[in-house]
């Protein structure tokens, strides 16, 4: 029946069809349509002195506000607190270990920081009513990934914000036309690039969208580096990120993972007097592997990377190890954006889907990168860091950083930010 409705209806009809025959993407429909009315109801409302400003937070290594939060904690016109909502779509131990190590990073860090979830008594906050928040900046955009309870579409009387945890570079649907973006007051984006891409895929036209800059690296455009970043003494630090997207539920297949997996070992050893290496895998990897591999191979495979006599695991914030390192072996999405922040030598795993998986951003940032298609591929690149081999595409990064990344107004993405939420709201 739908192949025949496809054959003989104008897509226009079927795409009314799809709403009626699915009543809440209709819902989501009529709340885009009226946010720009909601969005000016908000700015009036909303004039204080001082502005409650939550943050919702998911993966600690998904969190990219450090910098807007200590803006903000200096400020006089804002009162921030770092939220935990529990993620709920990979099971219950998942849950509390990730509410958890998020908690810890965030006391530790001194932030003003509460539990979403209360493990003893299994209730969720009503942060609503218990916090007040005038301003929410989530961390993730994904419907299922936390509480429905918190939601964008339950807190649409309030002023939302949000900035990609990682960079606007796919062109995958999710990456513009989710609802959640066209229901933002304030949609943050890098550059002028990705807002031109999002006035084209938008359910909104982009009228919410404010180019600022990528606040996640902010921390780069100062001198500030943690001492203990590397464990080891081996002259030359490399980074291997691999990404998590070889199953079938992954809308985008950028990884490498498990062709490599076994090689990288070896390469890690083969080259111990010279590299020290810095397993970096995406944060859903570990997952991934748990259902394929096992918890017993899962575990042995990324303790050998944490306990190795040149190697370490990092699952957290990473500025200080991008700083650190003298070069970087990835499939990890984001990176492909992020590690140009540095200039410094990049050798992306590549497969034959990787173009058509990227807009014209991401084609861009993807050209300053070096291609692997083989293991010998890898270890050339690595042989070129011990010999420091000049990097054949430094240029074009130093291209990509003043045209996309420089700051243009001698301003952080955060200061960007605040300065705009100050305007909108004053």
């Amino acid at each position: 029946m739908k192949e025949l409705l496809k054959q003989y209806l104008p897509e226009t009809i079927i795409n009314i069809l799809r709403y009626f025959a699915h009543p809440g993407l209709l819902y989501e429909r009529y709340q885009i349509f009226k946010q720009p009315k909601v969005y000016k109801r908000i700015i009036k409302k909303n004039k204080k002195q001082i502005y409650k400003v939550a943050f919702f937070v998911t993966h600690s290594s998904v969190w990219k506000y450090d910098y807007l939060y200590y803006l903000m904690q200096e400020h006089e016109r804002f009162d921030p607190i770092v939220v935990i909502c529990p993620i709920v779509n990979y099971g219950r131990e998942n849950m509390l270990m990730e509410m958890e190590r998020s908690y810890n990073l965030f006391t530790e860090k001194g932030y003003n920081v509460v539990c979403a979830y209360d493990v003893v008594s299994d209730t969720y906050m009503d942060i609503k009513a218990k916090l007040e928040p005038d301003i929410i900046f989530y961390t993730n955009p994904y419907k299922g990934l936390i509480d429905r309870k918190y939601y964008i579409d339950k807190f649409l009387d309030k002023f939302t914000c949000y900035v990609p945890y990682s960079a606007s570079i796919c062109s995958e649907p999710s990456q513009f036309k989710l609802g959640f973006y066209s229901l933002l007051c304030k949609f943050y984006l890098e550059n002028t690039l990705s807002q031109q891409i999002a006035k084209k895929e938008m359910k909104n036209n982009a009228w919410n969208t404010q180019v600022v800059g990528f606040p996640a690296l902010d921390a780069m455009f100062n001198n500030s580096i943690k001492e203990d970043t590397w464990r080891h003494n081996q002259q030359f630090k490399i980074i291997w990120a691999p990404h998590h997207s070889f199953d079938d539920e992954c809308s985008v297949h950028f990884s490498n993972f498990l062709q490599i997996s076994d090689s990288m070992l070896k390469i890690r050893d083969k080259y111990k007097k010279d590299i020290q290496i810095a397993f970096k895998p995406h944060p859903l990897l570990y997952i991934k592997l748990l259902n394929l591999w096992g918890e017993e191979k899962t575990d042995d495979y990324f303790q050998n990377w944490a306990k190795g006599d040149n190697s370490q695991y990092e699952d957290g914030e990473y500025v200080d190890l991008f700083k650190t390192s003298d070069a970087m072996i990835f499939d990890s999405i984001s990176f492909i954006y992020e590690y140009l922040y540095t200039q410094k030598p990049s050798l992306f795993i590549y497969n034959n889907n990787i173009d058509e998986q990227l807009n014209d951003f991401g084609k861009a940032a993807l050209k300053c990168h070096q291609f692997a298609v083989s293991v010998y591929d890898i270890e050339n690149f690595i042989l070129q860091v011990i010999n420091q081999e000049p990097d054949p595409l430094l240029n074009r990064k130093k291209d990509f950083y003043q045209k996309n990344i420089q700051p243009s107004n001698a301003q952080t993405a955060s200061e960007n930010i605040l300065m705009n939420l100050l305007s909108e709201l004053s």
